[in-house]
């Protein structure tokens, strides 16, 4: 009588589990092995967590437009263990390489006196250079207060001690030594001494602010100037080399020009038409006036001028005035329209 072969094959299957079974087993009551620590390619960015770099004397930085930029660079490893990366992953340079700590900090305020003059803002390009490679950076994020940091690791070439920091804006780049705190700013270092810029006003001195030529009458004129902001960038364009931008606010007011008659009684009274700037700095229009009114006789005009070398000491203040006739008092002869212009020499604060 024959049998059926299946019972053997059960039992061949079952022996045949058996070491496979007992293998998963195993595997999965052994201990993991660890992972090393992963190969960062070169330029590559790592943030840190909780970096502390050191720093002798000053902070090196470099000022744009927009504000100032200030950078550490610490001394350079080749592995980080990964309680200090933000990931929480230990990292280690490629061969030939080493991993540079920096911290940046971008602060956007130190410049607001100028805000206006400078136009909409422009993109930052950053570079990372070390020993002759380039590393581009992704640009910091607007940072208004003075306590946070990016921190983060770069994988550089070469041992990390020929370290240079580039800046660029509006076509115009600044290099920043990252170990001896040297710059190089070009036509942008006309932006340092800006930082804390304050607008100081002087009153014109009371005189007589009618030309001989005008009409005889009584110009009741007014008015203040400030000092004037030098600077090396407006409305998102640099100076050309040797020159720069001057930009003066002057308020004028007039509140009313006096017609006497002949006979010393009579008289005509004339209110502000309209009016227009004709002040000069050193003999010079100016390139742009961006005009105010505050009211129907007060005006202020921001007048940018182009200067080489020092800006000169006192502004030649003029407002050519266009009157209407208001009131005429007794028998005059008075016109139905005047037109006078004020003009006198201001010393700028």
């Amino acid at each position: 009588m024959l049998r059926s072969p299946h019972p053997r094959r059960r039992g061949a299957l079952v022996l045949a589990l058996v070491p496979a079974v007992a293998t998963a087993l195993l595997t999965a009551c052994s201990p993991q092995e660890e992972t090393g620590p992963r190969t960062v390619e070169a330029g590559e960015v790592v943030v840190a967590r909780q970096l502390e770099v050191e720093s002798t004397g000053r902070t090196p930085f470099l000022v744009v437009p927009t504000g100032r930029l200030e950078v550490r660079a610490g001394e350079p490893t080749a592995q980080v263990e990964g309680d200090a990366t933000r990931a929480r992953e230990a990292v280690v340079a490629p061969e030939g390489s080493v991993l540079v700590p920096l911290t940046w900090r971008y602060l956007t305020d130190v410049l607001d006196a100028a805000a206006s003059v400078f136009g909409a803002p422009q993109e930052l390009g950053v570079t990372l250079v070390a020993e002759g490679e380039r590393y581009p950076l992704v640009p910091p994020a607007e940072d208004r207060s003075a306590s946070d940091e990016d921190e983060f690791y770069v994988a550089v070439a070469g041992d990390g001690q020929d370290l240079e920091l580039e800046l660029a804006y509006a076509g115009v780049t600044q290099t920043l030594d990252l170990r001896t705190g040297e710059r190089e700013s070009g036509v942008a270092q006309g932006l340092y001494p800006l930082q804390g810029f304050e607008v100081r006003t002087r009153e014109c001195p009371d005189r007589d602010w009618a030309p001989d030529d005008a009409p005889l009458g009584q110009l009741y004129f007014y008015c203040t100037v400030t000092n004037p902001l030098v600077t090396p960038f407006r409305q998102g364009a640099w100076a050309e080399e040797g020159t720069s931008f001057a930009v003066v606010g002057v308020t004028s007011t007039l509140e009313g020009y006096l017609l006497p008659g002949a006979d010393g009684l009579s008289s005509a009274t004339y209110a502000v038409a309209s009016s227009r700037s004709t002040t000069r700095l050193g003999g010079e229009r100016p390139l742009e006036v961006d005009t105010a009114e505050r009211g129907p006789a007060t005006v202020t005009d921001f007048l940018t001028f182009e200067v080489r070398g020092r800006v000169p000491g006192q502004i030649s203040v003029g407002r050519r005035i266009e009157l209407t006739r208001e009131l005429a008092r007794g028998v005059i002869d008075a016109p139905d329209t005047l037109s006078v212009e004020a003009r006198g020499d201001v010393a700028l604060p």
